[in-house]
């Protein structure tokens, strides 16, 4: 017997999966073809979550701790405990007073309904970011006004991928598989990383920097730009806080200093920029070219 089951890890494939059940058991995993990011496959954590799922030494049953050792009780009293604490919390004081921590999980349907219980209860103390995932989610909210992404597919409409800091093959399998097929269909394809990973071997140009020099390159890319006179002045005016503090920072940095920082040269930078450049007045220009078409 096959049944429809998903991945429960936390990257962002949210992968489909097929299991193969027998006698109420899983005993193989496949990827869905039916889904269009599975596409039929798995990562080798996926493939192995069977060994988590059915090992020994997964723990089963709620440990009470008591005087610094656990003991097995049951999920009833478990939740009993639980509930106790809630209502006396909820007696004494009201539902603000119950901090509410939550970290990233996987991204099925009922990835918030623990935030629905406490909702109900008449909400709580929400923590905001993380130790790990959340200085990235604040960063991207700064720079960009939010964190949500477009359409996976939409890696088909590019010219140039970049890979900045990101060894796909491991941490998001499919998105290597999306890479590799637009390579296929003649997009070109760049990685930066800090040591050769699998993408290089499909890159059209590949740069390996020093291990923390990604804001030196940053910079260095952003003073090539401003040198050159290609910026955007209209949407940095428009839509833009701390331009003037990032051009002063570029301005002081030689190429000198980045190309001893990132350990890569000043042609390799400009390379990287004019790629850019390039690739965003070829798509104002189709963007201009199909305005003429439709009037």
């Amino acid at each position: 017997m096959k049944k429809k089951t998903f991945c429960p890890l936390d990257c962002f494939d949210s992968c489909a999966i097929v299991a193969q059940v027998e006698d109420g058991k899983a005993v193989k995993l496949y990827g869905s073809k039916d889904h269009p990011i599975t596409n039929g496959f798995l990562c080798p954590k996926g493939y192995r979550l069977l060994e988590k799922v059915y090992s020994k030494e997964r723990i089963t049953t709620p440990l009470l701790r008591v005087k610094n050792e656990f003991h097995q009780i049951s999920w009833n009293q478990a939740l009993d405990m639980i509930a106790e604490q809630i209502k006396e919390i909820l007696k004494k004081y009201n539902s603000s007073a119950i901090l509410y921590y939550s970290g990233d999980g996987y991204e099925g349907y009922l990835r918030n309904i623990e935030r629905l219980f406490f909702d109900y209860l008449g909400g709580a103390t929400y923590s905001e970011g993380s130790l790990c995932w959340g200085a990235g989610l604040l960063a991207q909210k700064m720079d960009f006004g939010n964190s949500l992404c477009h359409s996976p597919f939409d890696i088909f409409n590019s010219n140039w991928i970049v890979l900045w800091g990101r060894n796909a093959i491991w941490t998001n399998l499919h998105l290597f598989y999306f890479v590799h097929m637009a390579k296929k269909q003649g997009k070109k394809v760049a990685v930066i990383d800090i040591y050769p990973t699998e993408a290089f071997k499909i890159a059209d140009i590949g740069l390996i920097i020093n291990p923390g020099s990604d804001s030196y390159l940053a910079y260095g890319a952003i003073k090539y730009i401003l040198e050159n006179g290609k910026e955007d002045r209209e949407f940095i005016e428009k839509y833009t806080i701390g331009f003037e503090k990032v051009k002063e920072i570029a301005s002081r940095i030689t190429y000198e200093e980045i190309e001893k920082k990132c350990g890569v040269s000043k042609k390799d930078i400009e390379n990287i920029v004019n790629i850019y450049i390039q690739n965003l007045y070829q798509l104002l220009l189709d963007m201009v070219r199909k305005d003429i078409q439709m009037e």
